[in-house]
């Protein structure tokens, strides 16, 4: 199977490239829970990822695909590049993707797309983002004087 990605614009950058598949490895999703302001890591680890030529993170959110992450490696060139949107951090040496401050618009399917010479993997990972509970406290006061001014009652039973 042949793929082009022809005139992908990418920032200023305009990458076309010509890949040969020989291989697709689809690997088990991960199910992740957060609260709204917490950073998560999804972790992206796989045999291939250290020999990477790109990896492509999207996130996928009612019926809608996004670009959130690219790393492309040129070998020729010895030159790597990461594209990141706000508030999202791809280590590939690390293996892991990072979301900084996540709230329910993170809430969704991610998929990374690893690519190796003529390999493909697929890593991926479901994310749902519950709100923060707001917790109360009662708090006792303790005041030497009175709480109602001199003259004012407090009328009970209404």
């Amino acid at each position: 199977m042949v793929l082009f990605l022809e005139d992908k614009n990418l920032g200023n950058t305009v990458l076309k490239h010509k890949y040969f598949f020989s291989q697709t490895v689809c690997v088990a999703g991960l199910n992740l829970e957060a609260t709204e302001g917490d950073n998560v890591t999804i972790p992206l680890e796989t045999a291939e990822l250290d020999r990477a030529d790109q990896v492509t993170i999207t996130l996928k959110r009612e019926n809608k695909k996004k670009l959130i992450a690219q790393y492309c490696c040129c070998a020729q060139r010895g030159d790597c590049n990461v594209l990141e949107t706000p508030g999202v951090s791809l280590q590939v040496q690390e293996g892991t993707l990072i979301l900084l401050d996540v709230s329910s618009r993170d809430s969704g399917f991610y998929e990374a797309t690893i690519i190796v010479g003529n390999n493909v993997s697929k890593k991926n990972a479901t994310l749902n983002v519950n709100s923060r509970k707001v917790t109360q406290q009662l708090m006792l006061i303790q005041r030497d004087e009175p709480l109602l001014s001199p003259g004012v009652k407090l009328i009970t039973g209404l």
